[in-house]
């Protein structure tokens, strides 16, 4: 087999906002009013909700829709295209149907909106991040050099508030294999690894480790979902075998936070442990060959 890095990117939940007391029915198959709200979308994205005018403040933050975007979507989730920054821009990941679980949110919108509309209350919403790829594979024999992959994080449906973010490097003694695509069936499973020797020889870079998301509620505003780079670099030393590397989401730093409480007020919160409920962890197993 060619020994190259391969870095194969899946991607995760997307991030979608929700209005604050109507009620707008999904329509999985159009509303029936695609041609009176073809917004941001080269005439090519279907109506989600019964009202075309929530649908456009939903989505007018966001950058114009490729043409060719739903054909790259489904290549790239198939592993067939490679993560490039230059080509995979913005234009294709901050879009709410760049990740697979866009009816998953679309449902939880519409359940919110429901509940809104029969209790004339509004509930207190779930804090959410969601990280995905949350794991991938790299097999490599180019030790001493630099590595580079990708991962998106991103707030999730009813988070209606700026949230500081913290990453943070772990090295886990053991994982489980959650997502067994492109990953070999040898490693299916539980692996373990020695933390510490895996510390000392396999550094992780992340970039940027502290950031801002911005509402996904009731607009998915501009910086609702963040790109991270991480730059692996396994040092000339290491063993060959099985590593395990990543990183965790938490608060970011007092200073961080302190700045944009300052800000945003009460429009502001770094709850990360007391409130999330999605996965927050992001794994790297890496083969080195």
């Amino acid at each position: 087999m060619e020994r190259k890095k391969k870095i194969g990117l899946l991607f995760l939940v997307l991030a979608i906002a929700v209005p604050s007391i109507s009620i707008y029915a999904l329509s999985y198959n159009g509303g029936g009013n695609e041609e009176k709200c073809q917004y941001n979308s080269a005439d090519i994205r279907p109506m989600y909700f019964d009202s075309c005018e929530f649908q456009i403040n939903w989505l007018k933050d966001l950058p114009e829709m490729p043409e060719d975007f739903y054909e790259v979507t489904r290549l790239f989730s198939l592993g067939y295209v490679q993560f490039y920054p230059k080509s995979l821009n913005e234009s294709y990941w901050k879009q709410p149907e760049w990740f697979p679980n866009l009816n998953m949110n679309l449902e939880t919108i519409t359940s919110y909106q429901e509940e809104v509309n029969r209790t004339g209350m509004e509930r207190f919403p779930v804090f959410s991040t969601g990280v995905y790829p949350s794991e991938f594979y790299l097999e490599t024999n180019k030790k001493g050099e630099v590595l580079t992959a990708y991962t998106w994080i991103k707030n999730t449906a009813l988070q209606s508030k700026y949230e500081g973010v913290g990453l943070y490097e772990t090295y886990p003694s053991y994982y489980e294999i959650k997502n067994p695509r492109g990953v070999p069936t040898k490693l299916l499973g539980i692996l373990s690894q020695n933390s510490t020797y895996a510390k000392e020889h396999i550094k992780i870079n992340m970039t940027p480790n502290e950031f801002l998301l911005s509402p996904a509620y009731p607009t998915l505003t501009y910086d609702y979902v963040k790109m991270i780079k991480l730059d692996i670099t396994i040092d000339t030393e290491t063993k060959p075998g099985i590593y395990m590397i990543g990183f965790f989401v938490d608060s970011p730093s007092r200073e961080f936070s302190t700045k944009n409480y300052e800000t945003y007020g009460f429009g502001y919160t770094d709850g990360i442990k007391e409130f999330h409920i999605n996965p927050r962890r992001y794994t790297l197993i890496i083969e080195v060959v």
